[in-house]
């Protein structure tokens, strides 16, 4: 029965289509977008972009070797080297550079003479020659969803006017579903006892100065318009009742005693409010300080946070404006995570005491003397944060800059700097975790360079520090008794240096790359042989000890100053050749019934190039380059051979041998000497003349598009080499747009079925009388090939390492966005190929 099965594979898997129709060039198939589908005109199918790049050396006297990276090395180690060379002290290094659709930067490495390395971003799409200083790059946490109120107009018309001292208490009262407004002065009493449900809305235009049995009105829509005020200052509190608001305008203030929040209340401060306290802002309560917007609190001068605290929180805080506390604390209460204060990207938050609970970000500035902690915070600072005195409690992450006097710990804390952490006195660490990734724990930044932390201490043998992947601290007194450190084998090396001792303890121990700098004889001092308390890395290439400013480790921060190693060696020109590996994945995915539209799979035959390798000479011209692609699957039931032809490489510049790694796949291409295709202007490299055969069947049936098929097999890797004894080509010749891979199918014969990636020429042996007939739409003379009537494309570049799409399926029924990407000529879903339906992909369905 399994005989019978493949047998009659050919049948089953083929498409609906035979090749007499091609004789007939009016005979069209199905458009399998859908009828009438049209992608628009001029769109080319291209997810990638090109741009140039030139960079300066940094030195008037030797090279900087230049690289150009698509992430950010100091944010993941997921990044590709996408070009790279030496700029002289008189040439910039200047190459076309190619990018993903969508990115927003791309990133340059530079290495100086003295081997020390920097980053900084270029912007995408970018005219632009100079470079910009790298800012943070780093994931942020972000759990707190900001409400975005902006300021309304409102319409006072027909609204019942208060004033004077007008009783509203008992035969007049606020009604539900009217509307108020104070225009001039208003004194008089308020009672909304009589609205039963629904609510009034009050406007004060002018003066509003609460009654004594008016500073608690329910169901109240209260709004102070522009130059509007209320003064509850004679009175001691003034409630924001239950199921009632106040918002306040540009230009209208609040003023009084204490301002108070019943539970489920909103205020939408755009003016001023300026209150001696806020002691009650109850659950589910809401205080929204738009950008621009002023919350001024005298405080109470009282050193009890129990009995005199300012602000106690136990709803939420958004500030994206001021918020000063004068004096007295402010507390955010317990540890549930819904208890808020949140500081914006624009916001100022002063305080003398705060007692973070609940969850508390930063993302603007924060200045305080002393913060403590009551229950479980979780504190994340993406912003400046300076404090005298930080005691820290639960969990605290760090992406921004932090800068204390004095650092302590509370109970059994969570710790991550990514980032900047600067301590002027001392930090005190007695238990929980510390874990830094290309972060900086030091003394603060002088002239452009780290200061020194006066004492790092971690007291406590339960103690877990983490310093991965550049990470630095640096102190004058580093107390490290019982204490393990921990360094990533992955990343840059990290640096623990001290200016004037370390001392250890029987258990503490050093792993991973990690450099260690410290004076002679003030490493766990007096410690002789057989008497150390302490454990370096097995691995020697691991963890070493330096004298002060004599490792190989290069700390560079979020913010771009750079700790590095005394100005030794002596500065130096790059090795050559230089070597660089673009490891950057891109899948080639074609159709195989060009001129007729096949099924639109999009799997009939898929390879991947894994990684291209040049050797570069001093001059950043191509010595040496290594191809390397794998042939991934293929879904036709026909045979198809497949070779690439290089765009900007005439054969002629063709001077040694191509080495070619896999030549017994390709015994049907007619070859030069020189390994290259006879008959061609450009050089043309064979990759197989049989895929079905490189994949190690010896039938024309589906191989990796099927679930569970029994050919199923893993990928065939292909590799040749080119070597130039003159170099005279830059790695521009080989960047994607000017690889143009392709398939042959039914036959290499010298008038031979060419499909190319749309955009793509054929070469000089593609039947190109073929061109235009079918629902082909190519010219010869108009520069447009392999795009059908309906300009849709039958091979595709994805930029990454792609799921091809199961037998049966078409592309757009398991990629969802990528019909919106196809009728939008590329400007939407750039990334379309991130979101696909797991059961119809191969990768996810081998079994």
């Amino acid at each position: 029965m399994h005989i019978v099965a493949i047998a009659m594979v050919s049948t089953f898997f083929s498409c609906v289509d035979s090749e007499k129709d091609l004789y007939d060039p009016s005979y069209q198939t199905s458009n399998p977008m859908g009828e009438g589908f049209t992608a628009p005109e001029g769109f080319d199918w291209a997810m990638t972009g090109t741009t140039t790049v030139t960079v300066e050396a940094d030195d008037s006297q030797y090279s900087t070797l230049v690289e150009i990276l698509d992430a950010n090395p100091f944010s993941t180690s997921e990044y590709n080297v996408l070009a790279a060379g030496v700029a002289t002290p008189d040439k910039a290094f200047s190459q076309e550079v190619t990018y993903t659709q969508g990115a927003t930067f791309l990133y340059i490495r530079k290495t100086d003479s003295r081997k020390r390395v920097s980053v900084s971003t270029w912007d995408i799409p970018g005219a632009q020659t100079t470079t910009k200083a790298l800012k943070a790059t780093v994931t942020t946490r972000a759990s707190i969803t900001v409400p975005n109120y902006t300021q309304e107009t409102y319409n006072t018309t027909g609204a019942i006017e208060l004033s004077g001292t007008d009783d509203w208490s008992n035969e007049k009262h606020l009604e539900s579903g009217k509307s108020y407004i104070i225009k001039n002065n208003f004194s008089g009493k308020i009672n909304s006892n009589y609205v039963h449900s629904g609510t009034f809305t009050l406007y004060v235009e002018g003066k509003w100065t609460p009654n004594a049995e008016s500073l608690s009105l329910q169901r109240a829509n209260i709004i102070v318009l522009n130059n509007g005020t209320i003064d509850a200052s004679s009175n001691n509190s003034f409630l924001v009742a239950d199921n009632s608001s106040l918002t306040i305008q540009s230009g209208g203030t609040f003023t009084g005693k204490d301002f108070g929040l019943a539970t489920n209340v909103l205020v939408k401060n755009f003016g001023s409010i300026t209150v001696n306290s806020m002691k009650d802002l109850n659950t589910n309560s809401t205080i929204y300080n738009a950008v621009g917007a002023n919350i001024v609190i005298a405080g109470d001068a009282s050193d009890s946070e129990w009995s005199a605290s300012s602000v106690s929180v136990k709803g939420s805080i958004f500030n994206l404006g001021q918020l000063t506390l004068q004096s007295g604390y402010f507390k955010v209460n317990s540890d549930d995570p819904n208890c808020i204060f949140y500081n914006g990207e624009h916001g100022t938050f002063n305080v003398m005491n705060f007692i973070m609970g609940g969850t508390t970000e930063n993302y603007g500035t924060i200045n305080a003397v002393k913060v403590s902690s009551g229950g479980n915070p979780i504190f994340t600072n993406n912003g400046t944060f300076n404090v005298t005195n930080f005691v820290i409690k639960g969990t605290a992450e760090n992406y921004g800059t932090i800068n204390a006097v004095k650092v302590s710990s509370d109970g059994n804390p969570t710790v991550t700097n990514n980032c900047s952490f600067y301590v002027k006195d001392s930090f005190s660490f007695n238990n929980g975790s510390l874990t830094m990734n290309k972060g900086i724990l030091a003394g603060g930044v002088e002239n452009e360079s780290f200061l020194s932390i006066p004492t790092f201490t971690c007291s406590n043998s339960g103690i877990a520090l983490n310093l991965n992947n550049g990470s630095m601290i640096k102190a004058g007194v580093i107390n490290i008794p019982n204490v393990k450190i921990n360094v990533s084998e992955s990343g840059n090396r990290s640096l623990l240096k001290a200016t004037t001792s370390i001392s250890t303890g029987w258990t503490t121990g050093f792993k991973g790359k990690l450099d260690i700098e410290c004076p002679l004889g003030e490493f766990a001092k007096g410690k002789t042989l057989g008497n150390v308390d302490y454990t370096f890395d097995p691995d020697s290439t691991k963890t070493k000890l330096y004298e002060p400013n004599k490792s190989t480790a290069i700390i560079t921060s979020c913010s771009a100053t750079s700790e590095v190693p005394d100005p030794t060696p002596d500065p130096t020109n790059p090795t050559y050749p230089i070597i660089v590996e673009n490891n950057k994945e891109y899948t080639y995915t074609f159709e195989d019934q060009w001129p007729l539209y096949g099924d639109y799979d999009m799997n009939d035959v898929v390879m991947t190039i894994k990684n291209r390798q040049y050797k570069l000479n001093s001059d950043n011209k191509v010595q040496e380059f290594t191809f390397s692609i794998n042939l991934d699957a293929v879904g036709a039931t026909k045979s198809i051979a497949a070779a690439i032809m290089f765009d900007a490489i005439p054969a002629s510049a063709i001077s040694q041998a191509v080495v070619l790694g896999n030549s017994n796949l390709v015994k049907s291409f007619s070859l030069s000497n020189k390994n290259i295709e006879n008959g061609q202007d450009y050089a043309v490299v064979p990759l197989f003349d049989n895929a079905h055969a490189a994949l190690g069947s010896s039938k024309y049936e589906p191989i990796n598009t099927v679930n569970g098929y029994a050919s199923n097999t893993t990928a065939k890797n292909i590799t040749f080499t080119m070597k130039f004894d003159t170099p005279s080509l830059t790695t521009e010749a080989f960047i994607i747009e000017k690889l143009n891979l392709f398939i042959i199918v039914e036959g290499n014969s010298s008038k031979r079925r060419e499909i190319h990636v749309v955009k793509y020429p054929p070469t000089k042996l593609a039947n190109t009388d073929l061109f235009g007939g079918n629902n082909d739409a190519s010219s010869v003379s108009g520069k447009k090939y392999y795009i059908s009537k309906d300009n849709l494309a039958w091979g595709i570049i994805v930029p990454t390492n792609y799921k091809w799409t199961l037998e049966y399926n078409n592309i757009k029924s398991v990629y969802s966005k990528f019909e919106s990407w196809v009728k939008s000529a590329g400007t939407e879903n750039k990334n379309w190929w991130n979101d696909f339906n797991e059961a119809k992909v191969f990768q996810t369905n081998k079994n």
